[in-house]
């Protein structure tokens, strides 16, 4: 095996996935950085067949370390090419975006017919934990469920995800003495998982007490968000962007004071998250509003601002009206230096190679 050979597996949609396709592209571009002779082996795969053929492409590499993006419930379908991927000296790690039990409230809430919801629950449970113990080391970016832990806990490790840093530059400062708390979220499809509702109430209750906007980038989902505006009096305040392009948001940042991270992840049955536009947020240097447990922001990070990861409104109304007096214990700069100190793809796959190398 070649020690400085990195392989990266995946079975994602590269034309459809395209924010998946940019993530692994970055990643192993990172590792060329830190000197990996690393490739990506891909293909679009909805069946065990396809699965288990990218995995022998795989056994024909000399790549000593090989990432998987999890196959989820069909990992212990793929167990014995793993295994023999072992058997060659292979340092395998998993790279799992959701936890297993994460699945489960979106299997049942689903519009699938109840024997397919049966069917994709018993797959969840039969791969259980035991479909990712062949792997040395398992990348969760999320709490997993005591069941679907079990016996990985030591080669498991919690990371955020990581972001190129030349995705975005620095947003320049055109909010200044606006007379505006100007607000801005950004999603490609805003989802009940955002949150952004939680903003738009608060809005609601300050009233005329504070001047607020808030700027939504993303399509809303039937207009849900509009209706809520509507609802709430402030829909002069609300104003909708669809889906732009980054030099777009990256202007529409340097207009802002605050941007808004996902404010919704318990609908999804979520305490912690690595919320992939909070990254953005810190790369151009715009402070922001967030939800949850993130395991690359300590509590003591002045430019998160926290609030309860629940329905509740006040707390948000709490951040937006002391958000000036607090905005001098920080610069965008330094928002800025803590994304490429801590949230780079470099940091990332030095953590997920640690002591495996």
């Amino acid at each position: 095996m070649n020690s400085q050979r990195l392989l990266y597996i995946s079975g994602h949609n590269s034309e459809k996935d395209l924010g998946v396709e940019k993530k692994i592209r970055d990643i192993c571009a990172a590792a060329r950085n830190l000197g990996y002779d690393s490739s990506v082996l891909s293909s679009h795969t909805r069946s065990i067949k396809a699965r288990r053929n990218l995995l022998e492409q795989m056994l024909r590499t000399d790549a000593k370390y090989v990432i998987l993006r999890s196959f989820n419930a069909f990992n212990i379908r793929c167990r014995k090419l793993l295994k023999e991927a072992k058997r060659q000296g292979r340092i395998l790690v998993l790279d799992q975006p959701t936890p297993m039990s994460a699945y489960l409230p979106e299997v049942w809430g689903s519009r699938k017919p109840f024997g397919k919801k049966m069917l994709s629950a018993l797959r969840l449970y039969y791969n259980g934990p035991w479909g990712q113990r062949v792997f040395d080391r398992i990348v969760q970016y999320g709490d997993e469920s005591w069941f679907f832990s079990l016996g990985n806990k030591e080669r498991t490790i919690l990371i955020g995800n990581g972001i190129d840093p030349s995705r975005m530059g620095m947003r320049s400062q055109n909010y200044n003495n606006s007379g505006v708390l100007r607000l801005v979220g950004v999603s490609a499809s805003v989802s009940r998982w955002h949150g952004f509702d939680r903003i738009i109430r608060a809005m609601g209750m300050l009233g005329d007490s504070l001047n607020v906007e808030f700027e939504v980038v993303g399509e809303d989902t039937g207009n849900a968000l509009e209706n809520l505006a509507r609802k709430q009096g402030v829909e002069s305040k609300v104003h909708f962007h669809g889906k732009r392009q980054s030099d777009y948001i990256l202007n529409l940042y340097s207009k802002c004071n605050l941007a808004v991270s996902s404010l919704g992840l318990f609908r999804n049955g979520l305490e912690t998250a690595s919320v992939l536009k909070a990254r953005e947020y810190c790369l151009v240097g715009i402070p922001f509003i967030a939800a949850g447990y993130d395991p690359d922001f300590a509590a003591d990070v002045p430019f998160r601002f926290v609030v309860p990861n629940d329905d509740t409104t006040e707390p948000i109304v709490s951040v937006l009206k002391r958000f000036n007096s607090e905005r001098g214990k920080f610069t965008d700069f330094q928002i800025r230096e803590y994304a490429l100190e801590h949230l780079s793809f470099e940091s990332k796959i030095k953590i997920m190679l640690e002591g495996l190398v």
